[in-house]
C-alpha cells in the first residue's frame, strides 16, 4: 500500500514513539488453513468456504465452553482456556 511503513519494533518502543504496533501472530496458522482448504475437498469431497461458516455452530461453542481447545488457534493458551467456560459463548455477534 503506497505510503505505508512497516517496522519490527517491540511494543514498548512503539509506545514511546507514539506509533501504533500491530502484531500479525497468525501467519503460520494462515498457511495451515490454506492447506486444509486444499485437503478437505481431496479427502471428503466437500468444498469449504470460510465466508459461509455458520456463526452459531453448536458443536464449536460446546467445545469452546468446555475449554477443550488444545491446538485451536487463539484459544489454546492457559489464560484463554481458563476464561472460556466463564464466557459461555454460543455465537459470534
Amino acid at each position: 500500500m503506497p505510503g505505508r511503513v512497516v517496522v519490527q519494533w517491540d511494543k514498548e518502543d512503539c509506545a514511546d514513539m507514539g506509533i501504533i504496533k500491530v502484531d500479525l501472530l497468525g501467519l503460520g496458522m494462515m498457511a495451515v488453513l490454506e492447506e486444509c482448504l486444499e485437503l478437505i475437498p481431496k479427502h471428503y469431497e466437500e468444498k469449504v468456504d470460510l465466508a459461509q461458516l455458520p456463526a452459531d455452530d453448536s458443536t464449536v461453542y460446546k467445545t469452546l465452553r468446555s475449554a477443550d481447545t488444545v491446538g485451536m488457534f487463539q484459544v489454546e493458551s492457559r489464560a484463554q482456556m481458563s476464561s472460556l467456560p466463564r464466557n459461555r459463548s454460543r455465537q459470534i455477534l
